[in-house]
């Protein structure tokens, strides 16, 4: 593999897991952006939002999206909303294999449940999955993850990869 596999999509679509297993059949490491921003910053996502506000979360997202695309190939899973913010979705396109998970928000709300305090945008689910559903479409290639599993989704990518 060459270049990086960027994933993103709406919270709860399976970019972790899917991430995980692609990276483990490309034989590269896979990198989750949130937990790469929390390691960087010794806190979670959650208390960076508290503290500092979205802003500055998304100054913080766009300046750890762009050191993870500088560097060598790896499988990166993308916050929810990455896609949406600045030049984020341009340089992803440009530097990486996109990759965008899709389910409808009934499938990622059984997947959530109803109240994750790990996600601090969660409480606006619905709004944003209105405001962002658009988007996603628009963005690399479109996989609709509702009725696979990681592992058939994986075999897609597998498809356009090679």
């Amino acid at each position: 593999m060459t270049r990086t596999v960027t994933i993103g999509g709406f919270m709860g679509v399976g970019k972790t897991t899917t991430g995980r297993l692609l990276a483990d059949r490309l034989s590269v490491p896979f990198v989750d952006l949130d937990a790469a921003i929390e390691s960087a910053e010794m806190k979670s996502v959650s208390q960076i939002f508290a503290d500092a506000g979205e802003g500055r979360f998304r100054e913080i997202e766009h300046a750890t999206l762009l050191d993870l695309l500088g560097g060598p190939p790896v499988v990166l899973a993308l916050g929810g909303g990455t896609l949406h913010h600045g030049t984020n979705a341009a340089v992803i396109a440009e530097r990486s294999e996109l990759f965008v998970l899709w389910a409808d928000l009934e499938v990622i709300k059984a997947r959530l449940g109803t109240d994750d305090a790990s996600r601090p945008l969660w409480t606006d689910a619905e709004s944003l999955f209105d405001a962002r559903a658009s988007g996603y479409r628009m963005y690399g290639s479109l996989l609709d993850v509702g009725n696979t599993t990681p592992e058939q989704v994986v075999r897609q990518m597998m498809k356009v990869i090679r």
